[in-house]
């Protein structure tokens, strides 16, 4: 069972990764701003690296809360694939998983449509990861300060994060 009807996935898949890009700048120029500080003479990286500790504690708390509870439904469906698969030994359950895994995958390759859509932006990813993850560094060593390589990186990650949810 899915959580959103056909009709709405598309949008739902939006609002997913403008919430990640949204994250992704946010916390890196945070991040990249509170670097350079000392708090309480703790250094700033260590602070920056605490408060995603938090954030993270919080999601996983409000997903224990909230999320999974209205998943009961979808679960149910699955106990009797589960109790069959507990009483295998682990690397039985393991390698099952894998083939069950790599099928899939041969699966969703072999779709000619997927793969015009999945190949380009997979190879395409690797240097807008490279360049999104460097790029404070980058700025940084031409000499802009900490605050001014947070702007630009929150404006681009701005720019991305509209053409998501509006896109």
């Amino acid at each position: 069972g899915d959580l959103h009807p056909a009709s709405r996935r598309g949008q739902a898949f939006g609002h997913l990764n403008f919430t990640g890009i949204t994250g992704a700048i946010v916390g890196s120029a945070m991040a990249t701003i509170l670097a350079a500080s000392v708090f309480w003479g703790i250094d700033g990286w260590r602070v920056a690296l605490m408060v995603w500790v938090l954030f993270l504690v919080l999601v996983i708390l409000g997903l224990w809360l909230i999320a999974l509870p209205g998943l009961d439904w979808i679960d149910r469906g699955k106990d009797a694939g589960l109790e069959e698969v507990s009483h295998k030994p682990w690397s039985e359950q393991a390698s099952q998983a894998l083939r069950d895994a790599y099928e899939r995958a041969v699966f969703v390759l072999s779709i000619p449509t997927l793969q015009i859509l999945i190949i380009p932006q997979a190879i395409g990813g690797v240097p807008w990861m490279a360049m999104t993850g460097w790029v404070t560094f980058y700025l940084e060593a031409l000499g802009f300060s900490n605050t001014a390589s947070a702007i630009l990186i929150l404006t681009t990650g701005a720019g991305f994060a509209c053409g998501s949810f509006l896109g």
